[in-house]
């Protein structure tokens, strides 16, 4: 299990399509995706019931990021992170407040809070505790089409007043993503680059070439 105070400082931030639970290859797409150099898995259902079986399949991801030492988050549903018990959960504007995420899972979980294109929610969040923050979408998202967008000047101005890290979200690819590292951003968060196709492994690699760039 990965606790709050071990959660990485940088790195790639894989999201599962919504459909992950339905496909038949989805454990061994996870797989490769962190074997490619992922350090988070978040579990994106929205609303999906779920039944025995999804149940099982959902700890059985669980039991892969653990062998990795991967955190595993879920997304939006606090109740089912404390009932599988999962590394954290990340929050969304609608979702539950973050203290009562918090009163509910605990100290030692990780709690992420979606911050769009806010610099005064950010700084919100850090100030109460969040463990990390996501800013975008910076770039067309086909998992959020509609999703607001976020300029590289918030994400600067951003990485200048919290401390905690920062999850660039939206579009992202090895083409484009470099320049949000650059510009202030811990974390890439990439749904479609890592799993539309069955290059997860190869996708995960060159993303993560990335932070190996800038740091040099």
């Amino acid at each position: 299990m990965i606790s709050q105070a071990q959660f990485p400082t940088q790195g790639l931030y894989a999201i599962t399509p919504e459909n992950i639970l339905r496909d038949e290859n989805s454990l061994e797409k996870i797989e490769a995706v962190i074997l490619g150099g992922a350090k988070v898995i978040q579990l994106r259902l929205k609303d999906q019931d779920q039944t025995q079986q999804s149940m099982e399949k959902i700890i059985q991801i669980r039991k892969i990021c653990e062998k990795f030492s991967v955190a595993f988050i879920i997304n939006d549903d606090v109740n089912l992170a404390f009932k599988i018990e999962a590394d954290g959960v990340h929050l969304g504007q609608h979702d539950i407040s973050y203290r009562a995420a918090r009163r509910i899972l605990g100290n030692d979980k990780i709690i992420g809070i979606s911050c769009y294109n806010n610099l005064e929610r950010a700084v919100n969040a850090a100030e109460k505790g969040a463990t990390y923050i996501a800013l975008g979408s910076f770039y067309n998202s086909l998992t959020k089409k509609r999703a607001l967008r976020c300029g590289i000047d918030i994400l600067q101005q951003t990485s200048k007043k919290i401390k905690i890290p920062i999850v660039a979200i939206g579009g992202i690819t090895p083409k484009n993503g470099r320049i949000l590292v650059e510009n202030g951003a811990n974390f890439l968060a990439c749904v479609d680059a890592l799993f539309k196709d069955d290059n997860g492994f190869d996708s995960a690699r060159e993303l993560n070439l990335l932070f190996e760039w800038v740091t040099k």
